[in-house]
């Protein structure tokens, strides 16, 4: 075992998985980087995750099983496993994810060379579950490199891919942001956070293969897969909260005051944008003729929504997968 480098914590959060867990661990116990911590927790399951965790604890003493007495939603199940990091570098794990053999060592390596970065990610390639084709590639591209503070967390805001959590992070850092928090898309509030603490840092290769959904959940789904709970409350509005997360962020923030007023007229600019894009998609939408609303509503995601860390190479499930749910536009 490596135990002249640094510890690496895996977390795995995991609810109703077997059908794609195992993949999963193998490819954890795969890496060639070995000096590992790997901690599965179990959301009370109710198929046989438990059993398929348990299986590979008894075969590989770097494996612990947490198991939850009840359903505390993807969100604290995750916090779970951030909290309890005895490493120097963390990384969150999806249960039907894959990870190249070389994930962990490159992206230590990488972090170890740069003692100002908090987290290092790779290219990752995007597959829609049960679609065997490649749809797109994301990369950190444009928060590469970025030293200045406010522009780093503004370009973290608008274009870093949400699967950037599933980089490899520096605990020192992970421990001074507030983890998880109590809105849906909170991940990107943390990564956001996470940002204000250090620079984000890539290795070039595609070693991460991320299998989407085949399709969106709506709200009522995303608050029970978030938070446990059967439905969302009448009150609960999405994006409010999640600005709401940002702000809490912030205001707690261990910077000078300075900093934290920067980062509030950092926020205020990303939101007004993006409350103006909103208003232009909703007006456009209820005021043109629904044979010219696919094309309209393409034109408006290449002119105002899409990602230039995205690389598409499958046109027409991107459009089907990830466009139409991004313009808002899922029933024309």
């Amino acid at each position: 075992m490596q135990t002249d480098m640094p510890l690496v914590t895996i977390g795995m959060p995991v609810y109703n998985g077997s059908a794609s867990l195992e993949p999963a661990i193998e490819s954890i116990l795969s890496q060639s980087y070995q000096n590992l911590e790997i901690i599965i927790s179990d959301n009370n399951s109710e198929d046989n995750t438990l059993e398929i965790c348990q299986k590979y604890a008894s075969l590989d003493q770097r494996i612990t099983v947490i198991q939850n007495k009840k359903n505390v939603g993807a969100t604290e199940n995750s916090n779970i496993l951030m909290k309890a990091a005895a490493g120097k570098y963390f990384m969150l794990m999806a249960h039907d994810d894959i990870k190249a053999s070389n994930f962990v060592q490159d992206c230590t390596l990488m972090l170890e060379q740069n003692k100002d970065a908090v987290l290092c990610h790779c290219n990752t390639s995007f597959y829609v579950e049960n679609y065997s084709d490649k749809v797109c590639t994301a990369s950190l591209g444009s928060v590469i490199g970025i030293e200045n503070i406010f522009q780093r967390f503004y370009a973290t805001l608008s274009t870093l891919p949400a699967v950037a959590i599933y980089g490899l992070i520096r605990v020192e850092a992970l421990k001074k942001t507030m983890y998880f928090r109590k809105s849906i898309a909170t991940d990107i509030a943390f990564i956001c956070e996470l940002s204000l603490h250090g620079e984000f840092i890539q290795v070039k290769q595609d070693l991460f293969n991320y299998i989407s959904r085949s399709s969106w959940n709506d709200i009522h789904q995303d608050y029970k897969v978030f938070f446990g709970a059967d439905r969302k409350p009448w009150w609960y509005i999405p994006f409010f909260f999640l600005f709401l997360d940002h702000v809490t962020r912030i205001v707690f923030l261990q910077k000078n005051p300075a900093i934290k007023l920067g980062c509030f007229a950092t926020l205020i600019c990303y939101y007004f944008k993006l409350f103006i894009q909103k208003i232009i998609l909703k007006t456009f939408f209820f005021l043109s003729p629904t044979k010219y609303q696919d094309s309209l509503g393409e034109f408006l995601y290449w002119t105002m929504l899409h990602n230039p860390n995205i690389q598409i190479l499958d046109i027409k499930k991107y459009k089907e997968r990830f466009m139409k749910p991004i313009i808002g536009w899922r029933n024309s």
